[in-house]
């Protein structure tokens, strides 16, 4: 009896492994930034972290302000000022936030997910708005663009530059 016991344990741990390490974080967007991108990171040492080889608008070494992309995160964009990455954007993909708000979402999930959502008015599409999330501290925060339904893209990062509508411009 006790040995059936015993492999039954053994079994239920094993199911529960089994399933924990199939749950991959995934292609999650905080705060802090995506993965090992941090916000406030240096460029280069985002290049040793992370190994991937990035095109730029224009060199970030030379330009106060660019974006860095790269064929393996599709849809992601790292705005890069003075060589240091000031905000992530994700435009397509299965991107999404650690409470599980992604591109295509409904304004209405978005305010069930942050009850303390703030909402302004889109620059360029006069029926969107700009669902605005801030960190605890106030220092950044995760702005997703909405068509007036749905969202359209979103972005993490420091302030100011996370607010800025039109990117580097």
């Amino acid at each position: 009896m006790n040995a059936r016991i015993f492999i039954l344990v053994i079994a239920a741990l094993a199911l529960c492994a089994t399933a924990a390490g199939s749950q991959s974080p995934g292609k999650v967007l905080t705060f802090k930034g995506y993965k090992n991108i941090e916000i406030g990171m240096k460029i280069k040492d985002v290049v040793k972290a992370t190994g991937l080889v990035f095109s730029y608008d224009s060199p970030p070494e030379d330009n106060e302000c660019t974006y860095a992309y790269t064929k393996s995160l599709p849809g992601l964009y790292l705005m890069v000022i003075d060589g240091v990455v000031a905000r992530i954007d994700a435009d397509k993909g299965d991107y999404r936030t650690p409470e599980g708000a992604k591109q295509g979402d409904s304004e209405k999930t978005i305010r069930k997910l942050y009850p303390k959502v703030e909402v302004e008015g889109q620059r360029y599409v006069p029926e969107g708005h700009y669902l605005i999330v801030r960190s605890p501290d106030g220092s950044r925060a995760i702005i997703f663009d909405t068509d007036g339904k749905k969202v359209t893209a979103f972005r993490v990062g420091r302030m100011p530059e996370v607010e800025w509508v039109e990117g580097c411009n």
